[in-house]
């Protein structure tokens, strides 16, 4: 399959440019903090122009969306209830800069990855349908289902043995670079939709008995599968899909209304992160608990919902606790965060134990409790700790090129395009840079490569030669 390697480029039609950027305008007129709304916007227009493109899933669109809406989401709230962000919720007249520092410190990560990934592998649509329709469906079914169920079944002991915990976590993030094969190829060829729809509800419906509402998961690789196909279609079926992304959100909202009432039933309010019922009587007191959501509920559950994926408050209490109660680091988190991946748990059983929460409040006086909640000092918030508001941006930037770097070698390992693109599906979990730690990301991120090795060097061929028709 003749593969053209092209500049990345916006997939915007000259008209889309220029509502976007009136449309922008207008919405940022309206809002309380004018400027720095669009500013975001235009945050948001620089991602489009790094990464929208028809015929290529969205994984780093979609990651430098989630990472945008951290940023922009209390300015989307302020909006909304006409309020400016310093008196949204709690006084803070820090916010804005931090928001701001937030915003530079996205920009110059996801450029870092521009700058490597803008000339990468461009297929056309009858080439992507070309390659699908040489997968034996009933083949890679088999594969899925197997694949699928096994780590179902002992997804709880991977955390038995501390050293091999994280490489096998990440191990099993690639059963959806097999579902992103499945759906893709289903869509093409078109057959077994019925069967594709039901592994996807019962995925969604076993998704519901966690703590981490695991069933938004199968709707995100959904939708990165089925991208390529959404610019084909006709226009209600586009609407059937803007219907679904609708939906998603009131489901997000239907559970932050619940689920602290229902964790405290999973765990027998002992607090702790672990399922202590049946999965019978989880499912009866879910439903219970729906079905007693009133709209005040509702609207509470959105504000939290927003608050939870643009919760800044972290990075604020950071900004203001260092250097004035605490000293700069001058680069020790980012050597520390360097080093770490290197020093295997079964070789250096003396490595220290991360505790996300604990680091936090080390740098911003907060008493979060490690026991039974994990906040994370965010690698953004790590870097300004290390650098200060102008020297944390050079790190970052610098990983951005090292995560460019990777996932276009993961690419290349795929030795068919589309595979490539199924094997980076994983990363949309790397780049929470946030919310998570230098550590943790800067791990996940160098065992999510060796793990890609190991598949492609033991794996990959095997599979190919199994799935493909010749």
């Amino acid at each position: 399959m003749a593969v053209i390697e092209r500049k990345q480029h916006s997939g915007l039609s000259i008209t889309g440019h220029w509502l976007f950027i009136v449309a922008s305008g207008v919405i940022s007129f309206l809002s309380k903090d004018s400027l720095l709304f669009f500013a975001g916007m235009v945050l948001l227009y620089a991602f489009l122009y790094f990464f929208f493109n028809k015929s290529v899933p969205p994984v780093l669109l979609f990651s430098a969306f989630l990472i945008w809406l951290f940023f922009q989401g209390q300015l989307i709230d302020g909006l909304a209830k006409g309020k400016d962000i310093i008196h949204l919720d709690y006084l803070s007249s820090s916010r804005p800069l931090v928001i701001t520092l937030g915003m530079i410190s996205s920009f110059f990560f996801f450029l870092g990855i521009y700058c490597v990934v803008r000339r990468m592998p461009q297929l056309n649509y009858e080439q992507i349908k070309s390659f699908f329709f040489r997968i034996d469906l009933s083949r890679l079914f088999r594969v899925y289902l197997i694949i699928y169920f096994g780590i179902f079944l002992v997804e709880k002991l991977i955390w038995l043995v501390p050293g091999l915990s994280q490489p096998l976590f990440i191990l099993a993030q690639f059963k959806w670079s097999l579902f992103f094969l499945l759906f893709t190829a289903v869509f093409v060829q078109k057959k077994m939709k019925g069967v594709l729809l039901l592994l996807i509800l019962l995925d969604i419906a076993l998704g519901f008995f966690s703590f981490f509402s695991h069933f938004k998961e199968p709707i995100y690789f959904s939708f990165l599968a089925y991208w390529v196909f959404f610019f084909r279609q006709s226009f209600p079926i586009k609407l059937l899909a803007f219907g679904v992304v609708i939906s998603m959100y009131y489901l997000g909202t239907y559970w932050t209304a619940v689920k602290e009432d229902y964790r405290a039933f999973l765990n027998k309010g002992s607090g702790a992160q672990s399922i202590r019922v049946s999965r019978e009587e989880a499912y009866s007191k879910l439903i219970e608990l729906v079905s007693g959501v009133k709209q005040n509920d509702l609207d509470k559950g959105a504000d939290k919902l927003l608050t939870r994926l643009s919760w800044i408050g972290a990075l604020d209490a950071v900004y203001n606790y260092v250097p004035k109660k605490r000293p700069y680091e001058d680069g020790s988190l980012w050597l520390e965060g360097l080093v770490r991946p290197f020093q295997p748990r079964l070789f250096f059983p003396e490595k220290k134990i991360l505790a996300d929460s604990k680091e936090l409040n080390e740098y911003s006086g907060l008493g979060v409790d490690e026991k039974n909640t994990s906040i994370s000092l965010s690698l953004i918030a790590g870097s300004y700790v290390d650098f200060g508001i102008w020297g944390m941006h050079v790190p970052i930037f610098l990983f951005g090129l090292f995560c460019g770097w990777v996932y276009r070698k993961v690419l290349r390992w795929g030795i068919y395009p589309m595979i490539g693109f199924a094997l980076t599906m994983p990363m949309i979990y790397l780049f929470k840079i946030a919310e998570q730690s230098i550590n943790r990301t800067v791990s996940s991120i160098i065992l999510y490569f060796l793990v890609v090795w190991f598949i492609q060097k033991f794996f990959l061929k095997p599979f190919l030669n199994f799935v493909l028709v010749k």
